[in-house]
């Protein structure tokens, strides 16, 4: 922990509330002393139990001491772990320690600090803090690893409960005036906030979460709710960084699996903390756990068929979740992708209609076909290892081909309806343009066969789409839509026949053509113009025209 090991001013071996001649005249032997290779020490603090004998300082520890007390807030946050000199009793104390005398010291705050806080003894509440945890840190090596004797525990505990008491105090902006000898104004709750996370990882280190309660057990009533709300409100804060954190990775499309893991791992420490504090039934506690689990979901929405490496974290939300309905999503999520897990081929079949869903729509018309092709292409060979796998009335193989249907379908019928939309317009001109009747004619020939062989390429794809077993609905939708769009073939087939050979006065076929195809499943085919009856009628008139 920097605060302590590097502290700048226990490096230097001065009170935190030195004058700035004073700091500058040990500074100046730390530098000459490093010049030269040599450890410093000051002579005013050389107690081994203050003494840290593996650290070393470097030219970059200077560099730092000389950054950190050119900042006011620095100096606050380092001064929580050293000594300052605010009355008589913090220097007789430090006397003491200069004195190798570390009971006699302990003894004389202590008695100081029995009295209610005030403005002539709040440095020592600070001082005796100080003294009592670092007394207690393990000084041989610089892991700052805390004692766990039954005294150590007493002492670490009353040195807790005196800073925050110092901290809480109105007595607060006291301290800070005497340290950076300013009467700038700080905000409290930001120093407090500091100490929360600097003791509370020190804290986290060293100790499992029975000990730090039991090291909690002994404040009085006021002080624990004052130190539970500030932690409460710096495990709310964090819980919700790591959630928004998780959405913006995954609204960016990144790698939503690691998104996820990260929220579980981050967040699982601070859920089961939160908890501890406020209980199961607390609104705050219920509130945010949801939250994350909603998020775990979101993720899961979007790793269908993907999510082999995310079982874990479904696990973690179902065992946070307070929502009843939202656990039994998650569980539902789970259920799935272990079923997913054991479907040799699905992720292949959910990532092509995924990648085809996310272009399909900036896909030009004319080449939507092509798509359509490669997504069956791609689909069909997954599909079948999953029938041999799983049998042909499993649940997955049916819901994959019944989605790989719907999505094939809906860009055929697109496709159809926007081919009949262009033929119906093309027979409109004709009418108005009879004047140009070959021009006219080989248009009618060169749409008609294009119609023609689409509607061919659409009926190879309903081959392979009706031999796939399906869900009712969709099976439904298949049987209503290519009924009407082999009807529309037959007619487009006889009507490319007819037009065989007419050019002008040549030989044609008489039958009928109807051009209006009618599509179900919510397309519309555009209107209901009896264009068959009229075409015919104007091309009989060309043709005469011509032969006249």
């Amino acid at each position: 922990m920097k605060y302590i090991l590097e502290n700048p001013y226990r490096i230097l071996g001065i009170y935190s509330n030195s004058s700035l001649k004073d700091v500058q005249k040990a500074l100046s032997k730390l530098k000459a002393f490093t010049k030269i290779n040599k450890q410093y020490s000051s002579i005013d603090f050389q107690n081994k139990e203050l003494l840290f004998p593996n650290f070393k300082v470097d030219q970059k520890t200077v560099d730092l001491i000389q950054r950190n007390l050119n900042i006011d807030i620095d100096k606050i946050k380092f001064s929580l772990y050293w000594f300052n000199k605010g009355n008589l009793f913090d220097e007789k104390g430090i006397n003491f320690l200069k004195e190798k005398k570390i009971n006699e010291a302990i003894k004389l705050w202590s008695k100081v600090v029995e009295k209610n806080i005030s403005k002539s003894n709040f440095s020592t509440f600070n001082n005796l803090s100080t003294l009592l945890l670092i007394k207690n840190i393990d000084k041989t090596s610089n892991n700052i690893s805390l004692n766990k004797s039954k005294e150590s525990m007493k002492e670490l505990g009353e040195s807790i409960s005196l800073k925050y008491k110092l901290l809480n105090s109105k007595f607060s902006n006291d301290f800070f005036e005497l340290i950076t000898n300013s009467k700038k104004s700080f905000l409290k709750t930001d120093i407090i906030d500091f100490y929360n996370d600097s003791i509370d990882n020190l804290l986290n280190i060293n100790f499992s979460e029975n000990e730090i309660n039991n090291l909690y057990r002994g404040f009085d009533n006021e002080l624990l709710s004052q130190i539970n709300a500030s932690q409460i409100n710096d495990l709310i804060n964090s819980i919700r960084f790591e959630i928004k954190k998780c959405q913006n990775l995954r609204n960016s499309g990144e790698d939503i699996i690691t998104a996820g893991t990260n929220l579980m791992s981050n967040t699982k420490s601070l859920v089961n903390k939160l908890k501890l504090i406020v209980g199961k039934s607390n609104v705050q506690y219920i509130t945010y756990v949801n939250e994350i689990v909603n998020e775990i979901e979101q993720c899961g929405k979007m790793l269908i068929g993907d999510d082999k490496n995310f079982q874990e974290v479904y696990k973690f939300g179902i065992l946070i979740a307070e929502n009843l309905e939202l656990k039994n999503k998650i569980k539902q999520i789970l259920k799935r992708s272990k079923e997913m897990d054991k479907a040799e081929g699905s992720s292949v079949v959910l990532k092509a209609l995924k990648k085809y869903s996310e272009t399909i729509e900036s896909v030009k018309m004319e080449s939507k076909l092509n798509y359509v092709k490669k997504l069956i292409d791609d689909c069909i060979p997954s599909l079948d290892i999953l029938k041999q796998n799983l049998g042909k009335q499993n649940d997955i193989y049916i819901n994959l081909c019944s989605s790989l249907t719907n999505t094939s379908l809906s860009t055929i019928i697109e496709f159809a309806n926007n081919e009949n939309d262009k033929l119906n317009n093309l027979y409109k001109m004709i009418k108005l343009r009879a004047g140009s009747q070959f021009l006219m004619i080989e248009e009618v020939k060169t749409a008609s066969n294009k119609n023609l062989k689409n509607l061919r390429l659409i009926n190879r794809f309903l081959k392979i789409l009706e031999k796939l077993n399906l869900d009712s609905d969709t099976k439904d939708n298949l049987d209503r839509n290519k009924k009407i769009l082999r009807s529309n073939l037959s007619q487009a087939n006889s009507t490319v026949n007819s037009l065989k050979g007419t050019s002008g006065g040549y030989s044609y076929n008489r039958s009928s053509y109807n051009s209006n195809y009618n599509y179900s499943s919510n397309y519309n085919s555009g209107d209901d113009i009896p264009w068959g009856c009229i075409i015919w009628g104007i091309i009989l008139f060309i043709i005469f025209a011509a032969n006249s």
